[in-house]
């Protein structure tokens, strides 16, 4: 079975719970492009953070997993394996701040690597590690279609905006977007050079550098940082780093689990904010 094929099986509906924000929805003036964080905006996150997980929902997930890679290694206990997983991520997060990256990010799949090399003589192929890799985040952080996001999308690339990512996100974060989005990553709405995950740059938001090398890209072609719009549940990770940027930011509270308003609390993130949505397809009302 295919990876998204995988995802529209395991995947249950998740319905959002309301924020108990009220939406602030002033125009905001000519918008060029439209890009969006995934986890908690795009995605209704059971865990609100792609990085946050229940103790009992680890253990069951990475059990799952153990079991996805072979016979020979389900010896060792989940509980064994999460305390490496943990300890990897950790190691090679503290290799990336010795480079001086001030938000290190990983690769996941180098993790499952180290588990790999730690728990068994074998050599394991590309494929099956990915597989375990997924099954682990994909039973740690189940994920739903945003109420309206397919629909956003739509409309934003038929009133012509280019659609962009800046997103916390690991390779199989793909796969979540087509599966639950019915949504490619190549397909023609969406600006390859608008789209930033942080597995591939090593470096997670909210650096500024994420959203200064999108603004860069946004620039060859012509588009002047106010003319792009960022959308995120995080006010820390997603509304200030691209205020910064020079861009438009709008909160999104679209759903209590994954609302980050910070910590100078709810009624500072929203005033800071250029607009602040509770349902995306308020979105009309801002362009």
């Amino acid at each position: 079975m295919d990876s998204v094929s995988y995802i529209r099986e395991v995947m249950r509906p998740l319905s959002r719970l309301p924020a108990g924000v009220e939406p602030r929805l002033e125009p905001l003036g000519e918008i060029k492009a439209v890009l969006f964080d995934i986890y908690g905006t795009l995605l209704i996150s059971a865990a609100g953070d792609i990085s946050l997980a229940s103790e009992t929902r680890s253990f069951d997930a990475m059990k799952k997993a153990i079991e996805s890679l072979g016979p020979n290694l389900k010896s060792v206990s989940p509980n064994v394996w999460l305390d490496a997983y943990q300890k990897s991520l950790t190691k090679r997060q503290q290799i990336r701040a010795a480079e001086g990256v001030e938000f290190p990010e990983v690769e996941i799949r180098e993790v499952w690597g180290d588990l790999i090399s730690e728990f068994s003589s074998e050599t394991l192929e590309a494929e099956i590690l990915e597989t375990a890799a997924r099954q682990y985040e994909y039973g740690v952080n189940p994920c739903w279609e945003m109420p309206g996001a397919r629909e956003v999308i739509s409309s934003l690339t038929a009133g012509g905006y280019l659609l962009g990512i800046i997103s916390n996100a690991q390779f199989y974060t793909h796969d979540l977007v087509e599966g639950l989005l019915d949504l490619k990553m190549t397909q023609p709405c969406w600006v390859n050079d608008l789209i930033l995950f942080s597995y591939q740059e090593r470096e997670g938001k909210p650096s500024a550098a994420l959203y200064e090398k999108i603004r860069r890209n946004a620039s060859d072609r012509g588009i002047k940082s106010q003319e792009i719009l960022y959308i995120g549940n995080d006010f820390c990770k997603d509304v200030e780093p691209a205020q910064k940027a020079g861009f438009r930011a709008a909160l999104f509270a679209g759903d209590q689990r994954s609302f980050r308003p910070g910590r100078k609390g709810i009624e500072f993130a929203c005033q800071s904010a250029d607009a602040v949505l509770t349902d995306l397809r308020q979105l009309e009302l801002l362009l």
